[in-house]
């Protein structure tokens, strides 16, 4: 028997197991993901592979190294998953791991086309980091949801800042770094078929006077680097 004052606990909604058509959705998006993801794979290692006998060589290892991986770290979330609510959720980390670095693959080519073919000369050393913390942040986002029962917008806001402070130091370092070399020439361009190409770059005039001009800017830093860093013989006494 309950008596009047005993107060039922509001109910709460049961984060069962996905529907039939939830399930089917993951598969797909599962499937999908993994086959950009390796077609990717293959046209960068088709790109970047100088020897063609080395070709198929490469591909095996990068594959196998970039699957092993991944079974590894999609595990791992689902181990997560089965302690915090009781099933495994694979599929759903599967699909998030495949899907995200299908979206980082295109996207950076994307990048790249667009910086060449629009002549925004931004370099590739900001673009490529800032994509791929967009791209972890995503991902730990999706994977922090469904393996914790902490609240959405608190495992967003932890998937957002770990990245980003990562990232800000690294490109703090990379600009630092870069800023302190006298023989340091920024890559700003990027090679496109020339049908792609919506934008010129400079003319031979800009192109010489910005050429005379790398020489001032290398003596610059080498002063300011020699006055923070003075080499050892400066310091010895004749």
């Amino acid at each position: 028997m309950r008596t009047a004052r005993e107060v039922l606990a509001p109910e709460q909604a049961d984060r069962g197991g996905p529907s039939r058509q939830a399930r089917a959705t993951e598969l797909k998006m599962l499937a999908a993901g993994f086959v950009v993801s390796v077609a990717a794979i293959a046209f960068e290692v088709w790109t970047s592979t100088t020897q063609p006998r080395e070709l198929s060589t490469a591909l095996v290892t990068m594959l196998l190294t970039v699957l092993v991986l991944s079974g590894l770290w999609i595990a791992l979330w689902a181990l997560a998953s089965r302690v915090a609510f009781g099933e495994s959720r694979w599929v759903r980390h599967a699909a998030t791991v495949f899907v995200t670095y299908a979206a980082l693959a295109a996207a950076s080519l994307g990048a790249e086309v667009l910086n060449g073919a629009l002549g925004w000369h931004v370099p590739s050393s900001v673009t490529g980091p800032v994509l791929v913390g967009v791209a972890a942040a995503v991902a730990l986002s999706c994977h922090l949801v469904n393996a914790s029962p902490m609240r959405a917008p608190i495992a967003v806001a932890i998937s957002v800042a770990i990245p980003a402070v990562i990232l800000s130091a690294m490109l703090w370092m990379q600009a630092r770094s870069e800023n302190r070399s006298p023989s340091h020439i920024a890559d700003r361009d990027r090679i496109v078929p020339p049908a792609l190409v919506l934008r010129r770059g400079l003319s031979l005039d800009d192109f010489a006077v910005t050429l005379a001009d790398l020489k001032a800017r290398a003596d610059a830093r080498r002063v300011v680097v020699e006055k923070e860093d003075p080499s050892p013989g400066d310091d010895e006494s004749d």
